[in-house]
């Protein structure tokens, strides 16, 4: 997974559920908070309101859970052009923010796995809504993790393919 995309993944992770209480849990509480955020993955002021940039996480989060791309185009068409750039004698689209914020430039993330035909790796657990980015070979992962080693810390694949079972057996 590129450093881009790791950016992208950590701020779609910036609410997820506890695996010890399993209550929502809300990293971008204040403003300070997602100043924090975009110094520490931008180097830059994150150039937009709390407001914005969460409705803009919970958009994507809800693309990711129902695979609407509507408002993901409405999106692009607001935030971001596209340049034919020349790279070593070929030509390619290249997208470029509109204006300077954070969400912006997740935007560009976003556009740039589609355009590498990538988009469909990123992926939300369904259990735990852990959203990852799915290396597998064959990318049809469908949970985070199936040990509880993992980055998510929970096993969902596991947990999930146990009560499969149960509810199946027992039945």
């Amino acid at each position: 997974m590129s450093t881009e995309t790791e950016k992208l993944v950590s701020f779609l992770n910036t609410w997820s559920v506890s695996n010890s209480t399993r209550q929502a849990q809300e990293v971008l509480h204040d403003e300070s908070a997602l100043v924090n955020f975009a110094m520490e993955h931008f180097q830059s002021d994150s150039g937009e309101s709390l407001h914005d940039a969460l409705s803009f996480r919970n958009l994507v989060r809800e693309m990711l859970k129902e695979h609407d791309f509507t408002v993901l185009n409405t999106l692009i068409d607001e935030q971001i052009k596209f340049e034919v750039h020349a790279i070593e004698n070929k030509y390619a689209l290249k997208p470029v923010a509109l204006k300077n914020s954070m969400t912006a430039n997740l935007l560009i993330i976003i556009v740039q796995l589609a355009q590498e035909q990538q988009l469909h790796r990123l992926k939300m657990c369904p259990d735990c809504q852990y959203v990852f980015f799915d290396e597998s070979k064959s990318g049809t992962k469908k949970w985070c993790s199936m040990t509880k080693q993992s980055e998510s810390g929970r096993a969902c694949g596991t947990i999930a393919k146990v009560r499969t079972y149960r509810q199946k057996n027992h039945s």
